[in-house]
């Protein structure tokens, strides 16, 4: 009984090592065709099918003796107080918010100064009531 039980554990180990070698080659082949761009074909999509086992074989020797990292896996996330502050500094200079006459975007000739000032009031209303109850 208890060697039946020590299979067990060993198959669900063995089989859970094959779902997760499995997954690093989805995602080896998921890279490589990501590498190819706008060149995916059908014939193209056989080959790294066919070469990936190999293909991942050595780039993992490869990866090895020139003794490059793989990442940590945990995303850095970058500060941004650098840029907002650079753009709050900058912002009263701009005088964004000053009407200056002429002064347009050329994709944007037409635009107001103040959304606001264009505003259907009876059109608002309407909408605000159908909307929310």
């Amino acid at each position: 009984m208890l060697a039946h039980g020590c299979l067990q554990v060993s198959a669900y180990r063995v089989a859970k090592y094959c779902d997760l070698h499995m997954e690093h080659l989805n995602r080896s082949c998921k890279d490589a065709l990501y590498g190819l761009g706008a060149n995916k074909t059908p014939k193209a999509i056989t080959h790294i099918g066919k070469a990936i086992g190999t293909m991942k074989s050595i780039v993992d020797n490869y990866d090895e003796t020139t003794t490059v990292t793989a990442p940590s896996g945990q995303h850095s996330v970058p500060s941004f107080q650098k840029d907002q502050d650079m753009i709050v500094q900058d912002l009263p200079s701009a005088k964004i918010f000053d009407e200056i006459p002429g002064r347009s975007h050329p994709c944007f000739p037409n635009l107001h100064s103040s959304i606001i000032s264009q505003a259907n009031y009876e059109q608002l209303k309407q909408w605000i009531s159908e909307h929310i109850p």
